[in-house]
């Protein structure tokens, strides 16, 4: 049965029976024998065609990626080394059927190779699928190639923008010119959110924080990170906002208000850090003193409910009036 096929009946006839409540085990069972019944090289292309495809229901991509898994760990094959010049010849041929292999092995023998053959295996990726960009990519943005900079310009701008593409936005990010990386904001900032965007950008002339669009903990990475000259106060204020957003009785509203928030998961590893880095060492001991009497109230109640009644004296301490006073 040739690909094409296989991919027409996924993508036509799949997605009704999945997503008809009337569908039984059985009804779906079908698509599932088909999938068994392909050679692993087939299977791996109708993966890779899959890959921008929208109304394959995702159980089935799923149980592609486990047939795969499971081909690969119970049917060892006799090892095969292709020249690597012959895959990356077969992964740049959509037509080859090899492709989804190529790639498989070209990711797997790349860390051995030359630096010669490793810029020729990142070009083609950049060139070919959204999964081969974005690896690429990431290698990229832990192993710059300047002269590779053109090809990762052009694998960005032709994108499906219908996606998210984290690994080539980060390295649009760090590795193209800064003016670039500017005309570019709104589109990296959907990729990988706005408070990356402005960590490395913050201190550019040309780029502007919209501190509006930065949750609390993002607002403390950014300048923290940027080392921008912050005032008490203004800290002062974003903590406050921080503990008046949270909702403790209703965590699905508080969610819905700054879905950053984890009920302070975001204090200790990054509030506090990032205080730190801006001298804010009035204010770690006023955190301090706060965290130390709701602890010593929260001592009072039975241990069940301590941690929750500790966070309640926590945040009515942060609300006091008193603690919103510049010294």
């Amino acid at each position: 049965m040739k690909t094409e096929d296989i991919l027409d009946i996924l993508v036509t006839d799949a997605f009704s029976v999945y997503s008809s409540s009337e569908s039984t085990n059985a009804d779906k069972q079908i698509f599932k024998e088909v999938l068994k019944s392909l050679p692993e090289e087939q299977l791996m292309d109708v993966n890779e065609l899959l890959e921008y495809e929208l109304e394959v229901p995702w159980e089935l991509k799923e149980y592609i990626e486990w047939l795969l898994s499971g081909k690969r760990k119970t049917e060892p094959k006799p090892q095969r080394n292709e020249p690597i010049t012959t895959l990356i010849k077969w992964f740049a041929d959509k037509k080859s059927g090899k492709a989804s292999y190529a790639f498989y092995h070209l990711k797997k023998r790349y860390p051995y190779q030359s630096f010669r053959i490793q810029k020729q295996i990142l070009k083609v990726f950049l060139s070919r699928t959204a999964t081969s960009a974005d690896w690429a990519a990431s290698t990229l943005s832990d192993y710059w190639i300047p002269s590779l900079a053109r090809d990762l310009q052009s694998s960005w701008e032709r994108r499906n923008t219908m996606y998210t593409h984290w690994g080539l936005a980060w390295a649009v990010l760090e590795h193209l010119p800064r003016e670039y990386a500017i005309s570019q904001q709104e589109a990296l900032a959907k990729d990988i959110g706005y408070g990356n965007v402005c960590s490395v950008l913050g201190n550019e002339p040309d780029f502007h924080i919209d501190e509006e669009r930065l949750d609390v903990p993002f607002w403390f990475i950014v300048m923290s990170s940027l080392k921008k000259r912050v005032s008490i106060q203004a800290m002062r204020d974003k903590l406050r906002k921080y503990f008046y957003e949270l909702d403790w009785d209703n965590p699905i509203l508080a969610a819905a208000k700054n879905p950053s928030l984890g009920y302070m998961a975001e204090v200790g590893p990054i509030i506090l850090p990032a205080l730190r880095k801006l001298g804010a060492t009035e204010l770690l001991f006023q955190l301090e003193k706060i965290q130390a009497a709701a602890a010593e109230a929260a001592a009072k109640v039975d241990e069940e409910v301590r941690m929750m009644e500790f966070k309640y004296h926590l945040r009515d301490l942060f609300l006091n009036d008193s603690f919103m006073q510049t010294e």
